[in-house]
C-alpha cells in the first residue's frame, strides 16, 4: 500500500470484502452514486489494484477475513 487508507475507505474497503453491493454501501453511507465511485476510485488507487476480486488477496495479506 503506498497511501494510508482512511477509516471510511477501510469501512468501505470491509463491506466489499463482505460482499455488499454498492446500493447497499451507498445507503448505509448516505452517499450519491457519484460518491461511492469517487471513494472505490480511492481505495483502489492508494491499493494499486483494478478490479474488486483483487481486494480479496489485500484482505488476505492483511489478514482481513475471519477463518
Amino acid at each position: 500500500m503506498s497511501k494510508k487508507l482512511t477509516i471510511f475507505e477501510k469501512e468501505i474497503m470491509m463491506m466489499l470484502i463482505e460482499g455488499r453491493n454498492y446500493k447497499f454501501i451507498m445507503e448505509w453511507f448516505d452517499l450519491s452514486y457519484k460518491e461511492y465511485k469517487l471513494a472505490k476510485s480511492n481505495i483502489f488507487k492508494k491499493l494499486n489494484i483494478k478490479r474488486s476480486s483483487e481486494l480479496f488477496k489485500i484482505a488476505i495479506e492483511l489478514k482481513l477475513l475471519n477463518k
